[in-house]
């Protein structure tokens, strides 16, 4: 249906100004004023690239390791949460995909999935730091 057409329902429907926004997506089904798939696929992108950061942080605090030296470290807690972080937010993005995809076929907005999954991916890490943290122990 072209934007003509659109525009004409909507006039004998009388709700001409209910949806106004007739950019890429808006004949998506996810109801008026929503916005289009191509915004939740744009945070998508913005996940994609958070969650890289966010376990390469988490790699890379594994190598807090090497400052345990003479204290007595918790190194089973250490290797925990060394793993626990990368996998939990691949876990997280992956979830993601699957509540969007399904959410959407239910003709149901899908922006919000992409920024929740992104602040799901910052609780993981900052559990995972303060595991480490907490499995070097106190200084001396």
């Amino acid at each position: 249906m072209d934007r003509a057409a659109r525009r004409n329902q909507r006039r004998q429907a009388g709700t001409l100004f209910t949806d106004s926004y007739d950019g890429i997506g808006a004949d998506d089904h996810n109801g008026p004023g929503s916005p289009p798939l191509a915004v939740t696929l744009v945070l998508f992108g913005l996940q994609i690239i958070v969650s890289g950061y966010f376990i390469f942080t988490a790699t890379l605090s594994g190598f807090i390791v090497d400052s345990c030296g003479e204290r007595n470290c918790n190194f089973p807690l250490i290797e925990f949460a060394g793993w626990t972080a990368p996998l939990g937010i691949f876990a997280i993005f992956m979830f993601c995909i699957g509540l969007c995809i399904r959410t959407y076929s239910r003709g149901l907005a899908t922006w919000w999935i992409p920024l929740g999954g992104i602040g799901a991916s910052l609780l993981v890490l900052l559990a995972s730091i303060g595991l480490l943290q907490w499995g070097i122990g106190p200084l001396g």
